[in-house]
Parts: C-alpha cells; structure tokens; sequence
C-alpha cells in the first residue's frame, strides 16, 4: 500500500509539473473560429467583422468595465454561458497537493494600441491557495488580434503572498473563442500557472464574465 501511494504521488507531481511547463502558451489550436454576438445577432466573426472591428469593440468593452470587478466562470464552448463560478486546478505546496482557485479580476487604465492591433491593460487578480488568500500585485497585460480568429489575452508574470510572507510568481493567458458584447461575455481556453512556495497548473474553457454589457440600441463593432 505504501508503496502504491508513493507511485501516486509521483505521477501527481509528474502531471503538475506536465500542465505547468505548457501554461505559458495560448492554446489557439484549441480554437477554431472565434464567435460574436452583438446586437442580438450571431455569427463566426470573419463572416461579420474585421480585425479593426474587433479591436475597437473589445476597448469599448474593457473600458466600460474599467475599475469594476468581473468575474471567472467555468463553462464550455457548447453553452458559453456561467457553470460555475472560479476556475481551480491541482497544485504541490510542499509535499501536499491542493488546489488553486481564481475568482475574480478587475481591468484598468484600458488603452488602445492602433499600430499594434493590441488593447494594454492593467490587471488586479484574485487568487486562494488551498483556501488562502494571496495579496497579488497589480500588473500589466494585452489583448493581442492578430486575425479576427487569433485573439490573445496574456497578463505579465506577477507576484502573490501569502499573509506569513510566501510568495508565488503567477501566469495567466487566455485564447479567446467567443465574445457577446451584448452579454458582456468573454469565452476562451485559459491557461493558469504558479510557482514558488508551491507549484501547479490547469487548463480549461472558461469565461470572463463582465459586470456591464453593450446597451441595448448600440453596436460596438457596427
């Protein structure tokens, strides 16, 4: 028996350390057209849009949202829609597993590069290790479009503590399968990772869900 629960841990570390080496990398092969609802009418964006569209229609939406706290959402690429709230993977602190779970984010000081096609931002995250708080740091990041089907979201590696003073470097990215302007919904495949006092990463399709939509009677990207 003892023998058998050293081989699971081992390959508990093994997946950890498996998930984690790949979290820094946009799973754009994940996505195959990116979907868009505004105006209460939906469609594969590169039946309907152009990149320029998209990049003045997401700063309208990060920009309405400025300030105010949003919140992650498990879910899938069928529904689209909220499952449950936060987003949680495996990880190793010390030599006990737990888990990660984030909750909530706040974006800030929402710029438009036009040159670049990219949107800055800066982010304010919320995240529980094995149910404890971590104090994150504000940090930086940006909505790459490099094509009405290649949307990005990456922030810049940050800091988070713990109250006695452990501390973890974070990684967050996200590439973008759907986004409903008139529901304030962001829908991708997001990649999460930490390192430090402990280590761990997860994967999933989840949703960025925004507390203010478009109004009713506009089109962002019209």
């Amino acid at each position: 028996m003892r023998f058998l629960l050293k081989w699971k841990h081992y390959f508990f570390v093994i997946a950890i350390l498996l998930v984690n080496g790949c979290a820094n990398e946009p799973q754009l092969y994940e996505v195959k057209g990116v979907y868009v609802c505004a105006a209460e009418e939906c469609s594969n964006a590169g039946q309907k849009v152009s990149s320029a569209q998209l990049l003045n229609g997401l700063q309208k939406l990060l920009q309405e949202n400025d300030g105010v706290s949003y919140r992650y959402c498990d879910s899938s690429n069928k529904t689209r829609s909220c499952k449950d709230i936060g987003l949680g993977y495996m990880v190793l602190e010390g030599a006990l597993p737990g888990k990660a779970f984030f909750v909530n984010g706040r974006f800030t000081q929402v710029n438009q590069n036009t040159l670049g096609q990219f949107i800055e931002y800066n982010q304010n995250s919320e995240l529980f290790v094995n149910a404890t708080h971590l104090t994150c740091s504000i940090h930086k990041g940006k909505i790459n479009i490099r094509s009405v089907d290649e949307i990005t979201l990456i922030d810049d590696e940050y800091a988070c503590k713990t109250k006695e003073g452990g501390s973890f470097n974070v990684t967050f990215n996200f590439a973008v399968e759907s986004i409903d302007f008139d529901r304030g919904r962001i829908g991708g495949y997001w990649a999460h990772s930490i390192k430090g006092m402990g280590v761990g990463g997860g994967k999933g399709y989840g949703i960025i869900e925004l507390r203010k939509a478009m109004p009713k009677g506009e089109n962002w990207i019209d």
